[in-house]
């Protein structure tokens, strides 16, 4: 979370500073679903995800979605592997 608050933090920063004037956002953390319905579709894209981390793996996690981020980093399809074999240890 504390990654993602950052990124948009810079990025409406970034989008204010030509202008002169501060963009502000609540934190996601504060943000009701109802209010977005891209929070809406990333809480069924996490739905998702978790119902097949729980009956597959990571890899198929991976292997589904476009983006993954797992432990503050973006994972491929190899990295997700290797994961699986360092906690099968």
């Amino acid at each position: 979370m504390e990654l993602l608050e950052s990124a948009r933090e810079n990025i409406l920063k970034n989008l204010s500073e030509p202008y002169e004037f501060q963009l502000e956002a609540k934190p996601y953390s504060q943000t009701d679903s109802k209010d977005s319905f891209l929070v809406q579709a990333a809480d069924i894209a996490a739905g998702i995800a978790s119902k097949i981390l729980e009956t597959l793996n990571l890899v198929a996690v991976v292997s589904s979605f476009e983006y993954v981020t797992y432990n503050g980093r973006r994972l491929s399809v190899n990295e997700a592997e290797e994961e699986l074999r360092l906690l099968r240890r």
